[in-house]
């Protein structure tokens, strides 16, 4: 449950022929140290790009952040996407909503983030393809510090796992 389907460099190794090769329909993004470092208040033009073309080539995008309302919603302005802030991920509830709101099953689905713990577990509890992206932003709370030494082990034996194929 823990173990993401796929570890990548970034956001944008999860491109169209990625999404289509594993048969999504949609993608569900985090924020922070996902899209942006989790200073960045605004999407940056790179992933205001990519949005747009993951849309415009049929591909459904939300955005479930466990982050507060302002911080969510600041970021979402002008994205076109859904999106839900205090997710409360891993909880399958929003989640599920998201796809409910795309008119896509979870299996349809991709989750993209850069946590073990509320991501990667919450994307397979529910059935969606997990998605594991490096982060972006290295200066981080001691509380995120604690959390990236308690999931080093389970994506040490995710590489070794990928390696052995």
């Amino acid at each position: 449950m823990l173990t993401p389907n796929y570890l990548l460099p970034s956001v944008f190794d999860v491109n169209i022929e990625f999404i289509n090769k594993i048969g999504a329909r949609a993608v569900i993004f985090d924020i922070d140290n996902t899209l942006v470092g989790f200073t960045v208040k605004k999407p940056t033009e790179e992933i205001i790009k990519y949005l747009k073309e993951l849309r415009a080539s049929g591909i459904k995008t939300a955005i479930a952040s466990n982050n507060n309302e302002e911080r969510v919603s600041i970021f979402c302005e002008g994205l076109d996407v859904e999106y839900i802030h205090r997710a409360c991920k891993p909880l399958p509830f929003s989640l599920l909503k998201l796809c409910k709101l795309m008119g896509v099953k979870a299996r349809e689905t991709i989750l993209v983030g850069d946590q073990v713990y509320t991501d990667a577990l919450g994307a397979n509890a529910v059935g969606m393809t997990s998605v594991m992206v490096d982060i972006i932003d290295t200066k981080e709370t001691l509380t995120f510090k604690i959390k990236r030494a308690l999931e080093k082990p389970v994506i040490a034996r995710k590489r070794r796992k990928d390696m052995q194929k």
